[in-house]
């Protein structure tokens, strides 16, 4: 039966008569797909009227022309399924969605070109956006409500105002849309501050946010039925901060004026659900990686329960209305595994693929490394001990010389980093494996390539021996490894089977587990981090089968215990105490004391961005320096500074590390002390601001490792063109042999 659906003056028209429209979000991707109907009658009962899905395009074309519509990427299948469970459907393909999504869908390919700028009129980029369209269009235009199906509305974009300002870029997608048979009503979404760079009038529109975002929409827009296409009764996780939760009694409200008012909304997310296997995205400007759980603290839970939120939500709709909702779906059977023993390993760096040989290292795009880890290595020169800088670590890398690990670096703490490398009298091979874990979803950051992403310096200087480079795509479950009965020192995959009578959804304890991710029965649940807030892995119970089930946990860290079980209830809310990031250099109480001390050096540092050397007129014994800034160019009270070398006898450079920091920014962007000694001059300290500026004077004291001759100090300032503030303008330096006073 054919229905029409038109947005009016005043409404939303179903078959001409007046409709307030009550979306859930729930996408399709993330719930396995024998639980589609039974998601799709969870949001019904909880008395939607119409489901919301993002798309996504990577997931349908994880390579070139190849297209994947197929098992949980059907996206027609469940749109069909949720007209024959009686919802509208609101569908939202992009090309960019977000959704705290690998690179908010858009293909990981499309970063193999180095200079491309996605979300913009690049040609390179719409046309690769043309035939995803394209081919999209193909599989939903049956099912538009102009042709019989359930779908009403199409986004264009999605929240574009938070990125750019071309609205010209907006009305191309949008006629894309239009020249490939679509021919729904088309809209945008935006936040209220970005409805004026991200949307046009001439195209309906909706603003995410809460009900006082209505006011702005309303001024962007002043006529038309009002949406909200973005309420949220829960919020997002990242790996290593608290679970976020948000309370039920504003979503009751909220829920209950707009449909007093006949405002429609759609929930964001009603149901979240899983970002299985490795399509869990991140955040920026502080890098941070979502969680692979999408439970969202969302209406309906992870697993597809139901919770507290959800029966408030159900009985505010239901009073609204006075309409008898659906019923509640009877619930997935639970189960709990009993204690599993790995007890076979296979170690990651004793089955690698066959290298490719290059001159230098480079991104995993340019290896076509779409998701998963890298292996770089090459072989180191004899030498004395040196400091070994890595410009851009993209994410987590394991740095490892002639087998001996000299330390873990995350990006969390920041894009770059240093480790000291011992002595060799002989040659020793270095390894760097790095996990890339989910590429950028949202800002300004959004061409995250992985892997190296800079150079790697020795002492300074670019290595540039042959490497051998080990891709290690990891998007499906491991084969032909020789499992042995022993554990290994190293990253490795761990193998166990386990038998079940009856099957049943379950959440597998990683507790005891550091990092990784894991495979059950050949599919990818996700990754897993000690760090937690989220400590167990859901496993849908349509992907176990009676009898004896497979299952195979790479482990990037040795565990505590090679054992898990599985538990009934999921753990979302447990952060660690190793979750905490690279923390400020000036701890509690410390407050640096420079009176009466005299200065080994002051005066005016030169205007401009060139590397300046400072001599100190005569040369003086000292373990510790400090830096002091008392002013820069612009007046204003940062002071930032990129590289600080100290100069020993003979000009020679002398390794240096922070101990004290007066101020540093961590919150907002990468600006801490240790930028300014990690031999990298793209990156920088910077005074804070997010969290309450500080006046001059600024002062960094690094430690030169024991009391040598001191003759000067060398200052690389902040970067850029035009000027960038902070560039200090008036300075002292302070020397001394024994600790500075109140630190």
């Amino acid at each position: 039966m054919k229905h029409t659906f038109e947005i009016g003056e005043k409404d939303f028209l179903i078959d001409g008569k007046p409709v307030v429209l009550r979306c859930g979000e729930m996408h399709y991707c993330r719930i396995p797909r024998p639980y589609w109907r039974h998601r799709l009658q969870m949001l019904r009962a909880m008395g939607c009227n119409m489901v919301a899905t993002y798309d996504f395009w990577n997931l349908h074309e994880p390579t070139p022309g190849r297209w994947n519509f197929a098992g949980m990427a059907d996206l027609a299948a469940f749109i069909k399924l949720a007209q024959e469970e009686g919802l509208w459907v609101m569908l939202r393909p992009g090309p960019y969605v977000c959704a705290e999504w690998e690179l908010g869908g858009i293909p990981w390919w499309l970063l193999k070109t180095p200079d491309i700028k996605l979300r913009t009129q690049d040609p390179r980029y719409m046309a690769a956006v043309a035939k995803y369209v394209a081919r999209l269009a193909a599989e939903v235009r049956p099912l538009l409500v102009t042709n019989g199906g359930p779908i009403a509305m199409v986004q264009v974009e999605n929240e574009y105002g938070s990125y750019g300002k071309d609205k010209e870029y907006i009305l191309a997608i949008k006629k894309l849309w239009e020249r490939a048979g679509i021919n729904v009503p088309l809209f945008t979404a935006d936040g209220p501050s970005q409805l004026w760079n991200g949307s046009r009038t001439d195209t309906f529109s909706g603003v995410n946010g809460g009900v006082g975002s209505l006011k702005e929409l309303r001024r962007f827009r002043p006529s038309g039925p009002l949406i909200i296409t973005e309420y949220y009764p829960g919020w997002l996780s990242h790996w290593g901060e608290p679970f976020p939760k948000v309370g039920t009694p504003g979503i009751v409200r909220d829920v209950t004026t707009m449909l007093a008012e006949k405002t429609s909304f759609n929930l964001y997310v009603a149901h979240g659900g899983t970002s299985f296997g490795l399509w869990a995205g991140a955040n920026y400007p502080k890098f941070a990686p979502d969680t692979t759980s999408y439970d969202y603290n969302a209406p309906i839970p992870e697993a597809g329960g139901v919770s507290e939120k959800f029966l408030a939500i159900r009985d505010a709709i239901g009073k609204a209305t006075g309409e008898a909702l659906a019923p509640i779906p009877k619930p997935i059977p639970v189960i709990a595994l009993p204690r599993i023993r790995f007890e076979e390993s296979a170690r990651v760096l004793e089955h690698l693929p066959k290298p490719v040989l290059d001159s230098k290292p480079r991104t995993m795009e340019q290896y076509d490394c779409a998701l998963g880890a890298i292996l770089y290595r090459t072989m180191l020169p004899p030498g004395e001990a040196a400091t070994l800088s890595l410009t851009g670590v993209h994410d987590v890398a394991q740095v490892t010389v002639g087998g001996e690990r000299l330390g873990t670096l995350n990006r969390r703490d920041g894009e770059s980093h240093t480790v000291t490398v011992p002595p060799r009298i002989d040659p020793r091979p270095l390894d760097i494996l790095i996990e890339a874990l989910g590429r950028i979803n949202y800002g300004s950051g959004l061409h995250d390539r992985k892997g190296l992403t800079g150079d790697v310096l020795l002492d300074g200087k670019p290595l540039t021996a042959p490497w051998q480079v080990f891709p290690l795509p990891l998007e499906a479950a491991p084969t032909g490894l020789r499992y042995q009965l022993q554990d290994f020192a190293g990253p490795s995959y761990y193998h166990a089977t386990f038998t079940v009578t009856q099957t049943g959804d379950t959440y597998l304890d990683m507790r005891s587990w550091k990092r990784g991710m894991v495979w059950v029965n050949g599919q990818h649940l996700g990754r897993y981090w000690s760090i937690g807030p989220q400590q167990t892995l859901y496993c849908p119970g349509c992907w176990l089968k009676t009898g004896v089930n497979e299952i195979v946990v790479l482990a990037w860290e040795v565990p505590r215990q090679a054992a898990l079980s599985g538990l009934t209830e999921p753990i979302l809310d447990d952060l660690r105490p190793d979750a905490l990031p690279a923390q400020p250099h000036r701890k509690r109480g410390q407050n640096l004391s420079l009176v009466s001390l005299a200065p080994t050096w002051e005066g005016m540092l030169p205007y401009g961005g060139a590397l300046q050397t400072i001599t100190f007129a005569t040369p003086v014994l000292g373990h510790y320096v400090c830096l002091e800034s008392l002013a820069n160019y612009k007046g204003d009270p940062f002071a930032t500074l990129a590289e600080l070398t100290v100069l020993g006898e003979g000009g020679k450079q002398l390794r240096a590390k922070i101990i004290y920091a007066s101020s540093e920014e961590t919150g907002s962007e990468d600006g801490k002390s240790d930028n300014a000694v990690d031999g990298n001059p793209s990156t920088y300290w910077h005074t804070a601001y997010s969290s309450g500026e500080q006046n001059h004077p600024h002062h960094l004291v690094v430690d030169i490792g024991s009391e040598q001759t001191i003759t000067g100090v060398k200052l690389l300032p902040r970067q850029g063109d035009p000027p960038p503030n902070g560039r200090i303008k008036n300075a002292r330096f302070f020397v001394r042999r024994d600790a500075f006073p109140g630190i």
